[in-house]
């Protein structure tokens, strides 16, 4: 039996709309395809199903399968080149977020030989698609990955034994653990809600159901209790603003803002209650007005002084976004039978005093030791398996020498890589402390930050003048300032590379504000800024640079700021905050890069400046709910007798076990033997201090390309 895959980008294949010689109504068609382990529920992430085959089959045809979701559309599914132990083929397929919630169908189809009362296919029927097997499964795309862990090649594992400071998360001398920020003054104070359509898709039954970025920056001061659900839920959505990327608008989700006039929230407020102190600070102005006929049960102060909502999103430090919008339960007057009480949504409140609890991030934070230990760094560079979710990686060891049983060193939970990181600087534990043990340089929460880790840049035609840049909260909270005239353009990257692997895909995301008629274009740039012309470089690059479309504006055939992903334009009179964009984009080979953003105004507005405000800037391999993300890193201080044998040269064994979320190991197990560890000193893959290539531009000379100075790797 032959088997034909289906499209990377699906395609209608029409079997669902045809007519066959044969429809296969059976449970797992064991006359025809015998299908194994069929799913009947599933989440988001990868699946397969197992097709054994049947000689009721033409020998020598294909199979195909096709499968439609609730909406009708297409799932991306393709034929897996593996067979097990059982001779089970493989067919997995794909459910994203953008994955219609609901009953979807599988269509298998094939060329049977004899039909199901064992008589032969009439000739005018075969060399065709001729029998149909269909089922119903259910589609919830925000739950957990449920599928078995299949792996139908061994994730690629390197091991090296690295020497970093020891690091300890400690308390700071504050008496107090949770603060508390009150808004006395009504008259400064308002909420709106926009048209109010739930938190996530229809299934999701809370808002504290909240998706991965949500989670790392909710501190829960109250101590609330959430679901365990770890399942990012936010939707990519296309904005048409938008070329290449998309956005997660949270206030798309969560759409009540809490407004002041003057300047009041920050950023520690990311995850915190904001709530009416008392019943007597509840608002007194509420509007539209209940329908007529309506009243609410008892009072409308006694409802709200209950109310509590998360800080999901600090926009700027006068505007936040809440978790709820103000609602209150009313009674239908005209009707006193059961079901006369129902929920409504006020759009606008006013005249109330709130207060905001949170946790301070100078509360806890890590320390860097001024002892060096020893750790071994794994690093996974294809963890892809066929079905499932990785959620747990077991690590064991044993001497090479030694034949006896596996000692466990670590059970990582996995977490994708941040790479905008600084490893030789601890992470204070603010709103991403989740996130990295190292400092989040893309994080712009003080202008030190800014300072020591980024260039600001203004270009034109003949150059790059270097700038200081700029932080900004009134616009958009601890947020880098970008800002171009209409003949000069400006720049924001990192002074130093990163790290990347090759035939990798990584997710560029940050928060954005675009000023009237200003665009902002997104690269990945591995090559120094040029001028003019592209000369060849003998280190190893990331990315390549695209071409160059602005001829007008500089010459050379390629662009010079790198490889192009996108760009987002405002073409308004008004300024406009997209919340969270994404670019995703592939790497051209093993080597160095950056990011890079530019800012300009955009054609035919001439005499105009505009500035782009960018925050928590932040670069990971790319992940979606339910899939393993391409790489995962961690590092694991080394026992005492292993510290011994990686000095003295010995040989160790590794084993690497992998388990879903319920806890169930693969069949997969990985072992590296006979390993000897190579002392490095630094971790490379996810830092931003690979301090090799130093950029500038050569002022006042007429050279054609920017000045590189290689310098050694100062780690």
């Amino acid at each position: 039996m032959t088997l034909l895959s289906t499209y990377k980008i699906p395609i209608q294949r029409e079997y669902s709309r045809k007519t066959y010689y044969i429809e296969d109504t059976t449970e797992t068609s064991p006359d025809y395809f015998d299908v194994q382990d069929f799913p009947l529920v599933v989440g988001g992430g990868r699946y397969v199903v197992k097709i054994k085959g049947s000689t009721n089959l033409m020998i020598g045809s294909s199979v195909d399968v096709e499968i439609i979701d609730a909406e009708g559309q297409n799932l991306y599914v393709e034929v897996v080149n593996f067979v097990d132990r059982f001779l089970n083929y493989y067919v997995a397929f794909d459910v994203y977020d953008i994955t219609a919630q609901g009953l979807a169908t599988i269509y298998i189809v094939g060329e049977a030989r004899i039909d199901q009362q064992g008589k032969l296919v009439p000739k005018e029927e075969q060399k065709k698609y001729n029998v149909r097997w269909s089922k119903d499964f259910n589609i919830l795309p925000f739950e957990r990955n449920n599928g078995e862990l299949l792996f139908d090649e061994p994730p690629q594992a390197s091991v090296a034994q690295v020497v970093i400071p020891a690091r300890l998360a400690v308390a700071s001398t504050s008496s107090a653990y949770n603060y508390t920020s009150s808004l006395t003054d009504p008259s400064l104070l308002s909420i709106t809600s926009a048209n109010f359509f739930g938190y996530d898709r229809d299934f999701a039954s809370s808002e504290d159901i909240l998706d991965a970025r949500l989670r790392a920056i909710t501190v829960n001061p109250k101590g609330a209790p959430k679901t365990a659900n770890n399942v990012p839920t936010n939707i990519r959505d296309t904005d048409q603003d938008i070329t290449n990327g998309s956005v997660v608008n949270y206030v798309s989700r969560f759409n009540t803002i809490l407004q002041a006039t003057s300047s009041f929230f920050i950023k520690d407020h990311l995850g915190g209650y904001f709530e009416f102190p008392s019943s007597a600070s509840t608002p007194s102005f509420l509007a539209p007005a209940l329908p007529s006929g309506y009243s609410v049960s008892g009072s409308v102060s006694d409802q709200l002084s209950n109310y509590y909502s998360t800080i999901v999103d600090i926009v700027n430090d006068k505007q936040a976004v809440i978790s709820k919008p103000i609602n209150v339960i009313t009674v239908d007057n005209n009707n006193i039978s059961s079901g006369a009480y129902s929920n409504f949504t006020y759009k606008k409140a006013a005249l109330f005093s709130g207060s905001i609890t949170y946790v301070p991030s100078a509360n806890v934070f890590i320390t860097s030791s001024t002892v060096s230990s020893s750790y071994v760094e794994f690093t996974f560079s294809d963890l892809n398996p066929i079905s499932g979710q990785v959620y747990r990686i077991k690590t064991s060891a044993k001497l090479g020498s030694i034949t006896g049983d596996y000692k466990v060193l670590n059970d990582q939970i996995i977490v994708p890589v941040e790479y905008l990181t600084d490893s030789n600087f601890s992470n204070t534990l603010n709103y991403a402390r989740y996130e990295s043990d190292y400092r989040l340089i893309g994080c712009f929460t003080t202008q030190s930050i800014l300072d020591d880790y980024w260039l600001n840049m203004l270009e034109d035609s003949q150059g790059f003048d270097t700038i200081t840049g700029s932080t900004n909260n009134s616009t958009q909270t601890d947020s880098a300032k970008i800002q171009a005239t209409y003949t000069q353009s400006a720049l924001l990257t990192t002074q130093f590379n990163q790290n990347y692997n090759e035939n990798q895909t990584y997710t560029l995301g940050f928060n954005l504000t675009l000023e009237p008629y200003t665009e902002l274009e997104v690269y990945m740039n591995s090559d120094p800024l040029s001028a003019y012309i592209i000369t060849s470089l003998a280190y190893p690059r990331g990315f390549l640079k695209s071409l160059n479309n602005e001829r007008s504006r500089y010459g050379g055939s390629q662009n010079r700021f790198g490889k192009y992903l996108g760009k987002i334009k405002n073409d308004r009179a008004v300024q406009k905050y997209y919340g969270r964009v994404l670019f995703d984009f592939d790497t051209d080979g093993n080597g160095f890069g950056r990011p890079l953003l530019r800012s300009k105004v955009i054609d035919d507005m001439a005499g105009y400046s505009g500035s782009a405000y960018v925050s928590d800037v932040s670069i990971k391999p790319y992940l979606l709910n339910g899939f393993t993300p391409n790489i995962v890193q961690y590092a694991i201080p080394l026992p005492t007798e292993l510290i011994a044998a990686a000095t003295l040269s010995q040989s160790i064994d590794f084993k690497i076990d992998y388990f879903d979320y319920t806890g169930k190991q693969s069949e997969y197990t990985t072992y590296i033997d006979d390993l000897v560890l190579n002392l490095k000193g630094d971790v490379q893959s996810n830092t931003c201090q690979d301090d090799i290539f130093i950029f500038e531009f050569a002022s006042g000379t007429t050279t054609t390309e920017v000045a590189l100075l290689n310098n050694q790797n100062q780690n």
